[in-house]
């Protein structure tokens, strides 16, 4: 164990400007020690493995660990953009929708940070990127979805186009705002643990859902807005749905005869996902709804039984790969000190 001793050069005492001393003391230890800690921790060709743990060296080791894992944050959010411009086929549309998404992160930290007043940003929190990146892409496919049956809901609703973004805000917002309500209040449940990673989790995922709720809703009309009139007339008709047709707005009877007329023909040629879930699948859900709710039950039923039967790990959690400097350190702490130490 290596002491270090207080204050650096130019300061009067520990509690004169202490977490600048904090951050310039971390430095010097992991300028100094990192590098040569590390390389011995690799080294296999003596029989003694070095393993460390320190202030400063400990914070870059994990900032190390989490930038390799941005790597793969990065292939999850590349993901879901190309799927997202594949189901929307609309690389506008896809691209503001991820910038949406991603705007979520830093506006749910601030709140949790500055308004709520949490310090801590554990590292379960950071796991929440690849959970919005899901509910934020279901929520965008709700609104672009909603906006495609807008062209096939009536000559009244197509009449400009405030009254199809009044339309498609008004049912996407309620559709969404029900999973928004019931996903945010599972994770803000976790307020109430007594764990702090598991409580500070719980309530930083939730806000972000939110947030992400509150931009879907604000963000995503203006970019529907924007497409219809600058990007769709010149590249895509109707964000390149073949279901209904691309029409100008009604402006006189004719016009409204005419569309009325194309819109009864866009509703015989929905597309096949809507078609088997609009009729197949709704009367057999209908049919055999009773069965279901029965299913239902017993499932409830074996779920609360194998609840009872959970016990605690008796291993701690590995939060690092099994050959990490940090595993090894947190296994030996808990396998070599803990057990006669501990009481």
């Amino acid at each position: 164990i290596y002491w270090f001793g207080g204050p650096l050069p130019g300061y009067d005492n520990l509690d004169d400007r202490r977490s600048e001393q904090q951050v310039k003391l971390e430095k010097i230890m992991t300028d100094a020690f990192w590098q040569l800690l590390n390389d011995a921790h690799h080294d296999d060709t003596d029989d003694i493995r070095v393993i460390y743990v320190g202030d400063g060296i400990s914070g870059y080791d994990t900032s190390a660990v989490l930038i390799k894992d941005a790597s793969f944050a990065f292939g999850s959010m590349l993901v879901v953009f190309l799927y997202m411009w594949f189901h929307i086929r609309s690389l506008f549309i896809a691209g503001t929708g991820m910038i949406q998404i991603l705007l979520s992160f830093p506006v749910a930290y601030f709140v949790y940070r500055v308004v709520i007043g949490y310090y801590w940003m554990g590292l379960m929190n950071f796991l929440s990127l690849f959970i919005i990146l899901g509910i934020g892409a279901d929520d965008i496919f709700i609104f672009i979805d909603t906006w495609k049956q807008s062209h096939s809901a009536g000559p009244d609703i197509n009449f400009n186009l405030s009254t199809k973004i009044y339309w498609t805000f008004q049912r996407a917002s309620r559709t969404t705002l029900v999973t928004t309500i019931t996903t945010a209040v599972a994770f803000l449940s976790n307020g109430i643990s007594e764990i702090p990673p598991i409580r500070q989790f719980g309530i930083f995922t939730g806000l972000l859902v939110l947030i992400n709720y509150v931009l879907v809703i604000t963000w995503i009309p203006v970019m529907l807005s924007l497409y219809y009139k600058y990007f769709e007339p010149y590249f895509f008709c109707c964000l390149k749905d073949d279901s209904v047709s691309c029409l100008p707005f009604v402006r006189s009877d004719e016009d409204r005869a005419d569309k009325q007329r194309q819109i009864e023909a866009g509703i015989r040629n929905l597309r096949p996902l809507e078609k088997f879930f609009g009729t197949h699948f709704s009367k057999f859900i209908a049919r055999g709804n009773k069965v279901f709710l029965l299913l239902f039950i017993i499932l409830v039923g074996f779920s609360i039984y194998n609840i009872t039967k959970l016990e605690p790990d008796d291993k701690p959690t590995r939060w690092f790969p099994e050959e990490h400097n940090f595993a090894l350190f947190n296994s030996l702490s808990f396998e070599v000190f803990l057990p006669e130490g501990i009481f």
